[in-house]
């Protein structure tokens, strides 16, 4: 279940995770964290195009995809899970390190954006340097999309690959999608920051420059 190597897609995971650590420096630019929707996109993307291909070729397997899904997060997830556990054990005071277990447990069943939604963490509050796994959420994010991804795709290619409904579908979503994030940002930013719902439409994005590449 591999694609093939993209060196423009690499680059361009290279500007967002630059725009990100340059936000989180506190280096004096506008909008850094715009690397985290250019994230979503190309995740949305990478996972249409690797669904898409099999789909065609009917060879897709719900276990394989989460199985191939597991061996790429987990390792790097667990890495510095551990890692943090181990400097938590002698930096945290006790009231923090029972929150940060909460957070690790949260974070391996890939809920931690609810989570720290329902903290009411703020993402972009003064304390947030000092929230260890905070990062965690936008993984959380993805990891929710995985679940949703392969079963509207299959039921899109069953039903309406190769007729007018196929654009028709992804763009009234797509549509649905900004303004539900439009919404939120307006009624509730941590809403509109932390979970799916509000973020669903750039993941949508890369699926319909997916599905339109590769057709």
């Amino acid at each position: 279940m591999l694609l093939d190597y993209r060196k423009d897609i690499d680059g361009l995971r290279a500007i967002a995770v630059l725009l990100v650590v340059l936000f989180h420096v506190g280096f004096p630019i506008s909008g850094g964290f715009v690397g985290v929707d250019i994230f979503f996109v190309i995740s949305g993307f990478l996972i249409a195009s690797l669904i898409q291909k099999q789909i065609l070729r009917d060879k897709f397997s719900f276990k394989g995809f989460y199985l191939h899904r597991m061996r790429r997060i987990l390792p790097a997830l667990i890495t510095v899970i551990v890692t943090t556990f181990i400097a938590g054990w002698f930096l945290l005071m006790p009231e923090e390190y029972h929150f940060f277990i909460s957070s690790i447990i949260y974070s391996l069943l890939g809920f931690s954006n609810i989570y720290f939604f329902g903290k009411g963490q703020e993402y972009f509050s003064a304390d947030t340097d000092t929230i260890q796994l905070l990062h965690t959420w936008s993984l959380g994010v993805e990891e929710q999309f995985y679940f949703i991804a392969p079963i509207f795709l299959i039921l899109l290619f069953k039903f309406t690959y190769k007729t007018k409904w196929f654009n028709l579908i992804l763009c009234s979503l797509l549509l649905i999608g900004v303004s539900l994030s439009h919404y939120f940002a307006v009624t509730d930013k941590s809403y509109a920051y932390y979970l799916l719902p509000a973020r669903f439409f750039e993941l949508l994005m890369g699926v319909i420059l997916a599905l339109n590449y590769t057709k």
